[in-house]
């Protein structure tokens, strides 16, 4: 990984990366859907925590292909 975490989060990456590289049964458009959805999140609570910050104004940016559950 390119940055250190927390014991959990670290141990979550290192699940995923098992999970990208064939090691478990899941389906990798799965995968790639659901980190999708995850990156989305991230960015959405990053940028209303720097709006906060900040004063500004919040607007909503597509990182990626929006998610198709909340």
């Amino acid at each position: 990984m390119i940055h250190t975490h927390s014991l959990q989060t670290s141990a979550a990456f290192e699940r995923i990366n098992d999970a990208l590289l064939g090691k478990t049964n899941d389906n990798l458009s799965n995968l790639i859907e659901d980190l999708e959805f995850l990156l989305y999140k991230a960015k959405e609570i990053q940028d209303i925590s720097t709006s906060i910050s900040d004063g500004s104004d919040y607007e909503p940016v597509a990182y990626c292909d929006i998610p198709k559950r909340y």
